[in-house]
């Protein structure tokens, strides 16, 4: 073992396994979640936040706090060790490269029987291997192996910077031309838009003000005349109230004749206009108002266009290419999230969010554009510390929701009104869900249980497939998964940094994806879904990507990078009208590829 780890670099080692996730430095007092996720101590001190139940950074998975805090969770033992060897390893040297026989190589001024096999990156000049201790043992991480010395092709080199003079110059004019673009964006032609733009803005507003002045009167009018009816038969009842209490009286005790007469009398006048109050209120027609909006061309509220100062035709105009639409940000407002876990879309292109700390659903048209949002409400889940983590869509449009917190599939209208609960006793952890359209099963990742749970339609168990590990038919936490057109299965896992394809069954097929930053490898791969081809889209959240596949798990290309902004995308999911829809968990936000249609 100590030969192949020094045939890794250290720098590598330490930052693939000695690397605190949160504060990226090395581990300081290693603590073990129980999803198996480590931490700095100090770190989880922070994140934690005096809360009695925290969430994962990693997995999201929560852990109680133990009754002494962070300190009562258990040491990492391995993370120190490694820690230790490595530590052990640099004092041993065994960092250094092995260098290869070359008679081209000087001798070391200082140790002269020495050959200057090495190079310094950070002093820029060759050492021997006698000099690395002595001189330059804190640039260990930079030391490399001097190869092929006196061999460069001198003229390549001229060449090679005559070039980059060239490139030089070009930078600087562009620099130039940047500059001027900047100061043009600041030009009257902006602040006349701006002054259209509020012109109109304002016109619309005073019209909406009116429309809604004028509803009101027109209601008030109407209100003024169940107000008054009200009010009449109030009086009625309370003088009706008076003297029934009156002849309740005078029946408990002896009385007069002419005084009976007297409250008969009053009772009997009393029910002759109490008649006339009957048809208060119900001959009355409701008062029902329908705002008929106009449609208007888009063209007849156009504030202007903007043209280039030289003579250009409208039919050489540039075709704008499909872009990508991101919105939202940390917080809880309107098209706010707080973790993002799930995305579903409806036929007619709706898309709906499931904001997991936030306890809702929000739903956004299919240009990003905030419509509404709602949270569960019923008995069971209606509390503060509800984790809603999945969301899948049926055909007769209703939501499936997984609830973590209660162990079951809550299913809602596309309003948030309840529908049905559907129990998972056999459950520990339920994430990820996904709606079967041929059977109406439903099925169910268990994170904690590593595996799939599929039920059918009146939410009875059929049957459940996986377990712990990395063969086949087993997972390291199955997140998401989803169910193509031919009804198999597709699961994302997670910690096997691949996916894998079940027939209905949960009979094995195939998988793809392995550990790594190339091309068809993956990183703590996520969501997943398919387009209307067949094709496998895969949310690679360690690389900050997403990745395409074909239907067989070939890897076709990259669709969204961290070039685009992602950072740990989440979920995916795909229109009918070939739209791409994406979660991102760190910056909290969605990402819609307008362009995204592979056939």
């Amino acid at each position: 073992m100590s030969q192949n780890m020094a045939q890794l670099p250290l720098a590598d080692l330490k930052r693939h396994f000695l690397t605190c996730p949160i504060c990226l430095d090395t581990f300081c007092s290693p603590k073990i979640l129980p999803c198996v996720h480590t931490f700095c101590a100090p770190c989880l001190i922070k994140h934690a936040n005096g809360r009695t139940r925290f969430p994962c950074p990693e997995c999201r998975q929560e852990t109680p706090m133990p009754s002494n805090g962070i300190s009562g969770l258990q040491d990492n033992h391995y993370v120190t060790s490694l820690y230790e060897w490595a530590s052990s390893a640099d004092d041993r040297m065994e960092y250094l490269p092995q260098p290869r026989s070359d008679t081209s190589l000087g001798k070391c001024n200082r140790h002269t029987d020495v050959d200057l096999s090495y190079y310094c990156l950070e002093c820029e000049t060759e050492v021997c291997e006698c000099c690395i201790p002595e001189q330059h043992f804190s640039h260990r991480e930079k030391i490399t192996v001097v190869e092929n010395r006196g061999k460069f092709d001198s003229v390549l080199l001229v060449s090679f910077e005559a070039t980059m003079k060239k490139l030089t110059n070009q930078l600087s004019l562009l620099e130039q031309e940047e500059k001027r673009e900047c100061e043009q964006r600041k030009v009257a032609a902006a602040r006349e838009i701006e002054s259209a733009g509020r012109k109109l803005v304002e016109q619309i507003n005073l019209q909406v003000y009116q429309l809604i002045q004028q509803l009101q009167a027109l209601h008030q009018d109407s209100l003024l005349g169940i107000v008054e009816d009200k009010e009449t038969i109030h009086n009625y009842l309370m003088n009706m109230q008076q003297w029934k209490q009156q002849a309740e009286t005078l029946l408990r005790r002896p009385t007069r004749l002419d005084e009976v007469e007297q409250v008969q009398t009053k009772m009997r006048s009393l029910l002759d206009d109490a008649a006339k109050c009957e048809g208060l209120g119900s001959n009355r027609r409701p008062a029902k108002y329908t705002f008929i909006r106009e449609e208007l061309d888009y063209r007849l509220v156009s504030i202007g266009r903007i043209v280039e100062d030289c003579d250009i035709g409208e039919g050489n105009e540039n075709q704008q290419s499909a872009s990508m639409i991101r919105f939202g940000r940390e917080g809880s407002g309107e098209g706010e999230f707080r973790y993002p876990s799930g995305v579903t879309i409806s036929d007619e292109g709706t898309i709906f969010v499931l904001d997991a700390d936030n306890s809702r659903v929000q739903i956004f048209d299919s240009d990003g554009k905030f419509l509404r949002t709602f949270t569960v409400l019923c008995p069971e889940i209606n509390s503060n510390n509800t984790r809603l983590e999945g969301i899948a869509m049926a055909l007769d449009g209703n939501l499936f929701l997984t609830d973590q917190t209660h162990k079951s599939v809550v299913i809602v209208n596309q309003h948030g009104e309840l529908q049905d609960i559907k129990r998972l006793d056999m459950a520990a952890h339920p994430a990820g869900i996904a709606f079967d359209p041929r059977t109406w099963n439903l099925l169910v990742s268990d994170v904690s249980k590593h595996c799939v749970i599929v039920m059918n339609p009146m939410g009875a168990l059929r049957h459940t497939f996986g377990s712990l590990g990395a063969l086949d038919r087993q997972f390291n936490q199955p997140l998401y998964l989803t169910v193509n057109a031919r009804g198999e299965i597709i699961v994302s896992d997670f910690f096997n940094h691949s996916v894998k394809v079940f027939d209905s069954e949960g009979v094995f097929l195939f998988k793809f994806g392995s550990s790594g930053t190339g091309d068809g490898q993956l990183s703590l791969p996520a969501g997943v879904c398919t387009d209307a081809s067949g094709n496998i889209i895969v949310a690679d959240r360690g690389n900050s990507r997403v990745s395409l596949f074909d239907a067989g798990g070939h890897f076709l290309k990259h669709v969204a990078t961290k070039q685009d902004g992602l950072r740990a995308p989440v979920a995916v999911a795909v229109s009918k009208k070939g739209a791409l829809v994406i979660t991102d968990g760190s910056n909290s936000s969605v990402t819609i590829v307008k362009n995204f249609i592979c056939h």
